[in-house]
């Protein structure tokens, strides 16, 4: 069995994106927020992006 045979399509999603600190905006890979590139944290779900 792999892993993904038991994500949700949220969780999927998720683990295909990318986080490019070069971007004008990031999408959280966790929560889905967009926001302008800069902070090293999601401003909504706190998650660490590096």
């Amino acid at each position: 069995m792999h892993w993904h045979e038991n994500a949700s399509p949220e969780e999927l999603r998720a683990a295909s994106h990318v986080v490019d600190h070069n971007a004008a905006e990031i999408t959280c890979p966790a929560c889905g927020m967009i926001f302008a590139t800069g902070p090293k944290e999601c401003p909504d779900c706190g998650l660490g992006l590096g």
